[in-house]
C-alpha cells in the first residue's frame, strides 16, 4: 500500500478520535489486525489507545472484547505503553488483603 495513502488514513483516524471520541470496536480492530503486518503503525496506534483509553465502563466501547481479539504482539505494545505512563508503585498503597487466601 502507498505510504502517502496510509498516512492520510492515519490522519483521518486520528481526527475522528480527537473530534468525535472515535474508538475502535472489536470488529473494526479485527479487520485491522487481519489486514496489517505485526509492526504496522495502525496497530501501534490501537495499542496506545488501549493503554490510554481502555476502560470497563459500559458506556464506552467494549474494550474487553477488543483485548480478547488483540494479537499478542499488540497487547505487548500496549503493556509497554502502560508501563511508561503508570504511577510508580511507591505512590500506591497496595491493599494486600485481596491477595490473601482464606485460612
Amino acid at each position: 500500500m502507498d505510504v502517502k495513502y496510509k498516512n492520510v488514513v492515519m490522519y483521518a483516524i486520528n481526527k475522528c478520535f480527537i473530534l468525535h471520541g472515535f474508538y475502535f470496536d472489536a470488529m473494526t480492530a479485527e479487520i485491522v489486525f487481519r489486514g496489517t503486518p505485526p509492526r504496522s503503525p495502525l496497530r501501534r496506534f490501537i495499542a496506545v489507545m488501549i493503554a490510554y483509553c481502555a476502560s470497563d465502563d459500559e458506556s464506552l466501547p467494549l474494550w474487553m472484547d477488543l483485548i480478547d481479539i488483540c494479537p499478542k504482539e499488540d497487547l505487548k505494545q500496549a503493556m509497554k505503553v502502560l508501563i511508561r505512563i503508570r504511577q510508580p508503585m511507591s505512590d500506591l498503597i497496595l491493599d494486600i488483603t485481596s491477595y490473601l487466601e482464606e485460612e
